[in-house]
């Protein structure tokens, strides 16, 4: 924002300095993804066998439950999917990262992100008027987790609830090791 816009501003003005983005394919980033609309790429691609055992749940009917009828889908990969999540970069023990969602270690490693493209620290942003957005579906580790009722751990309700997801990615980006 140049100085004469912010001279201009009005007090409910929002200014979105800093963004993060994961996405399908190569859509790794922000510019990635413009360079993926630009010309017009598709992220589609059959499912990764880290995702599920696709020959195990294909039928060619779409009427037929508990199947799926497709080939493949749009998917994270292994880089930005949460799976290598550092957990003591957030000060936070294995057993809380075990249990959280997959959504939520990317909102935390995405606010890092959005930060760091602001040009921020963390502790130039801690105490400011910074707020953190998120939208996020299916419970996959919820349902994982509630399956083994010798898995009963700790962190499990605040891990996988998608209603505390940009509390959680906020509160712990506060608490993240600055580099």
């Amino acid at each position: 924002m140049a100085v004469s816009d912010a001279e201009n501003a009005r007090p409910d003005d929002v200014a979105i300095i800093g963004l993060a983005f994961r996405g399908p394919g190569d859509a790794s980033s922000p510019e990635r993804l413009w360079d993926m609309l630009v010309h017009s790429r598709s992220a589609f691609s059959s499912v990764p066998r880290s995702k599920w055992s696709h020959e195990g749940h294909y039928h060619p009917s779409p009427a037929r439950g508990g199947s799926t009828s497709v080939h493949g889908g749009h998917f994270l990969d292994t880089t930005q999917d949460g799976t290598r999540f550092d957990a003591a970069f957030f000060d936070m023990r294995r057993p809380e990262m075990l249990s959280m969602d997959l959504q939520q270690r990317i909102a935390l490693e995405s606010v890092y992100e959005a930060v760091e493209n602001a040009g921020l620290t963390l502790e130039k942003v801690r105490g400011s008027k910074t707020s953190v957005f998120a939208a996020a579906t299916n419970d996959d580790t919820r349902a994982i987790l509630g399956m083994d009722p010798d898995f009963a751990l700790e962190h499990k309700h605040t891990g996988t609830s998608k209603s505390i997801i940009a509390n959680r990615a906020q509160t712990k980006s506060a608490v993240a090791k600055d580099n």
